[in-house]
């Protein structure tokens, strides 16, 4: 006689509150729905990250995925799971015009699975802490408070050799302006590794670097893209910039206008494959490319978007531009099966070309 197999004891829950409906639908199968944060915002890249729980041995479950949003769902055939520090992608199993079908693989004790990689604020305040406590030559301050009092930390790497011709000039790198685009704390890390390596040394000694790699911790707390649910000018991290009162808006303008910056990258994320790169001068474009795309760089990408933009009114980056000669990169990195090591990497090349774009631009060539 053929006996059914027991139950599943796997249990789901949701890391991050208030993102998801969670519903059980068989002994293996799972709907999981997200939460939309209303039609005046980006419901694009909604969070997911669900703890499994599973007291018994390796089994798989389906997860049905309902998007908060319907568009491009060609581009939604990829999930993540985490065991430990090790990251792997599951593929979809059927699309629908709403939900993707995943069968993952769960071992025993406790893993997760999300739509991309979740980076908290807490995983943020450990990198931070731990680089600031191995290495010699950084600083970890804050440059003010979020509106819920949370600080927005940032970690400066400055050592003692002088730039030739005066003043060392300040390098700012961000990562979530728009809090649930986590690709920017991994490019942050990324960058970070860089600068404190060898191979990060003369960039290192010339420059002094402010990483900040959660510039939004209200929203990375509550999974929102902006810094809080309300009128999106007023808490959007980039259109908002310029005039918002918002608190963490304020604290990353003033700052900026404080450090009067040679060069700021800003992260982010979108659902393309392509990495992007936004900038203001086209030969900082034409650098980064020479710099990135493979095969000129052993380490890039195969192919990466590059847009020459216009004023942009509303934005800090721009405002930097306009007033200080700033040399900005913008960036959308895309996750569609990268892994967090990857992404990080990224940021580090990315890092290197702006610096190399920059001196170029100057008539500095250290490379």
């Amino acid at each position: 006689m053929n006996q059914k197999a027991p139950a599943s004891d796997v249990q789901l829950v949701s890391e991050v509150r208030g993102t998801v409906r969670i519903r059980r639908r068989g002994e293996r199968e799972w709907h999981v729905a997200q939460c939309s944060f209303g039609d005046e915002h980006d419901n694009n890249q909604n969070v997911t990250w669900l703890r499994l729980v599973n007291p018994g041995r390796q089994t798989t479950i389906r997860i049905h995925l309902k998007w908060a949003e319907f568009r491009h769902m060609d581009l939604r055939r990829i999930a993540y799971v985490r065991q430990g520090e090790t990251y792997g992608i599951v593929r979809a199993e059927a699309v629908t015009p709403t939900t993707s079908t995943f069968d993952v693989a769960v071992p025993g004790g406790e893993s997760l699975f999300g739509a991309f990689p979740w980076y908290s604020n807490a995983d943020g305040e450990q990198f931070l802490e731990r680089v600031h406590t191995q290495s010699s030559g950084c600083t970890l301050r804050s440059i003010g408070t979020s509106g819920d009092d949370r600080p927005i930390q940032c970690l400066t790497i400055d050592t003692e050799a002088q730039g030739s011709g005066g003043p060392k000039g300040n390098v700012v790198v961000i990562g979530r302006m728009h809090a649930n685009e986590t690709c920017g704390s991994w490019a942050i890390e990324g960058a970070t590794d860089f600068l404190l390596g060898d191979e990060g040394r003369d960039i290192r000694d010339r420059y002094v670097f402010h990483l900040i790699p959660i510039v939004n911790p209200d929203g990375a707390a509550n999974a929102t893209k902006l810094t809080r649910m309300g009128p999106v000018a007023q808490h959007d991290m980039v259109q908002g910039g310029v005039t918002s009162d918002d608190p963490t808006i304020k604290a990353l303008r003033d700052e900026l206008y404080r450090l009067q910056p040679v060069a700021l990258i800003s992260h982010h994320c979108y659902l393309l494959s392509v990495p992007f790169l936004g900038v203001f001068e086209k030969q900082v474009g034409l650098t980064l490319l020479d710099e990135l795309v493979w095969p000129h760089s052993p380490r890039g990408s195969a192919a990466w978007m590059l847009r020459f933009t216009g004023p942009e009114a509303k934005f800090i980056r721009h405002e930097c531009f306009k007033r200080f000669g700033t040399t900005v990169v913008f960036t959308e990195l895309p996750w569609q099966g990268r892994l967090p090591n990857d992404i990080a990497q990224m940021g580090a090349d990315i890092l290197r070309a702006t610096m190399i774009a920059h001196e170029a631009k100057s008539g500095r060539h250290h490379y």
